[in-house]
């Protein structure tokens, strides 16, 4: 495709060699699995249940995203993919970068800020929606086509393909409107917005604008959300500080182990369903600083004893012998 190289492509060295350095690539640099149907060729799939008419579905090649079968000479992007992607305008000579950031587990508040403090983000185009493809399930041609044919047809300056496509804009809405962008008759990118409400579906398991959670078909359930997506299930959660008895053995209060320091009863594993560590449990918990658990004999002299383990699983600083 012209004027657009990938980090999995032979091209992107060639790319390097240009601007006289060598480029990085992603650290898992490795393309989703995509597809197109066989006959219908405009169809994104990744198997065969995806395709109209029990055709089958025809797997691009897994290290390229390209495929030749048929003659269809067209790049399908998953947008799950981990690479790196370079484009040019030819005309203007104006380029983005799309990339894909692994997952780190959670998505700090100011994940934008904190991205535009060292490139721009005009340029680079990080973790959106569509990852590093043009928008979801595109696919991209060399073959002469047309405007609404649902192949994207970048030499004739196509962006979008079909008309009528929407991509919304990456994270949450933060305020009541969502910026997005829709795709115009003339396959070009228009930009639009909506009312965040419009979006929000309690029960799809997607926490959205205005809901404080949604965990879908366990709405309503012990644990989770409520069925209004508007707070906890009345059945109770693990962590509340109320022991829900029909669910729970214990309830530490916090979403952390309880250490027992005056006994079994006071103390409770994280998930609330079992006591935690405790002293009196005949196990030594140095990360609860206990030094013992359970007395231990000892000699005095020619005499044994006990060297007694308090109730706060404190040892006792000397030997005790029973005189008779």
């Amino acid at each position: 495709m012209s004027g657009q190289t990938l980090s999995v492509w032979p091209s992107w060295s060639l790319l390097g060699n240009t601007l006289g350095r060598s480029l990085p690539t992603d650290p898992i640099n490795q393309l989703g699995l995509a597809g197109t149907c066989a006959t219908t060729t405009n169809r994104f799939c990744l198997n065969n249940s995806q395709c109209p008419n029990n055709e089958a579905c025809v797997l691009h090649d897994p290290n390229t995203g390209w495929s030749t079968a048929d003659r269809r000479f067209s790049f399908a992007c998953n947008r799950e993919s981990f690479a790196y992607r370079y484009m040019v305008a030819t005309s203007t000579g104006a380029y983005t970068v799309r990339a894909n950031f692994e997952d780190p587990g959670f998505t700090p508040a100011n994940f934008n800020n904190f991205v535009s403090g060292f490139i721009s983000t005009s340029i680079f185009k990080i973790n959106e929606v569509s990852g590093i493809c043009n928008f979801d399930q595109e696919i991209s041609t060399l073959q002469s086509g047309v405007c609404g044919d649902g192949r994207l047809n970048t030499d004739r300056g196509e962006q979008c393909d079909p008309p009528g496509r929407i991509e919304y804009e990456a994270g949450p809405c933060i305020t009541m409107i969502k910026n997005l962008t829709v795709c115009n008759n003339n396959c070009r990118w228009t930009p639009s917005t909506t009312l965040c409400s419009s979006l929000r579906k309690c029960g799809n398991g997607v926490k959205e604008s205005l809901e404080t959670c949604d965990d879908g078909a366990l709405n309503g359930r012990y644990n989770h959300c409520n069925t209004t997506c508007n707070g906890f299930s009345p059945l109770g959660r693990c962590g509340n500080g109320t022991l829900e008895s029909a669910y729970e053995v214990c309830d530490p209060g916090t979403g952390r182990e309880r250490y027992g320091a005056t006994g079994q009863q006071s103390s409770c594993s994280w998930d609330c369903q079992n006591w935690g560590p405790y002293c009196g449990n005949g196990t030594v918990e140095d990360q609860f600083n206990e030094e013992c658990d359970g007395s231990k004999t000892c000699t005095l002299g020619e005499s044994s004893g006990q060297r007694v383990c308090t109730s706060n699983c404190k040892m006792a600083p000397s030997c005790l012998v029973e005189l008779f």
